[in-house]
């Protein structure tokens, strides 16, 4: 007996088209957006990367799971202090960087370190996974 697998994959590839793409952020969020972080574009990605360890964040005004990121990248920020960078690149604004890195959805994240990408991480990011992301390299420092 065959199953008609159809209906999975409408469902999955759904779930991966629309899940960062809502227009408001999750109900669970609460006080809004915390964008305190610089800004890269398409002319200064390159360059203002080539130093330091660096927490790209792509993301855009319209993406609901990044707004719900945000407070956690705050928190990493405030936790770590000088010894990471974390930057966020408009995904619609500067599509050179967004075709740099390869990204194709959002939140993406990279992580660069005397501007070489090390790591990278797709999706919605906890506040733990954040850190662990990027623990061993400041911790290096």
């Amino acid at each position: 007996m065959m199953i008609d697998r159809f209906p999975i994959r409408v469902v999955v590839l759904s779930f991966l088209i629309f899940s960062g793409c809502n227009d408001s952020a999750p109900p669970d969020v609460e006080g809004g957006s915390v964008y305190r972080y610089a800004e890269l574009t398409d002319k200064d990605f390159l360059e203002k990367t080539r130093k330091g360890v660096f927490l790209i964040d792509f993301d855009a005004n319209w993406c609901g799971w990044c707004r719900k990121m945000d407070p956690h990248l705050a928190k990493l920020s405030d936790k770590l202090g000088d010894k990471i960078n974390i930057v966020k690149i408009d995904f619609d604004a500067n599509p050179e960087a967004r075709s740099y890195f390869g990204v194709r959805g959002i939140p993406a994240l990279f992580v660069i370190v005397d501007g070489k990408q090390v790591r990278s991480a797709m999706g919605y990011q906890t506040k733990d996974q954040l850190f662990a992301l990027v623990k061993d390299l400041v911790e290096e420092q």
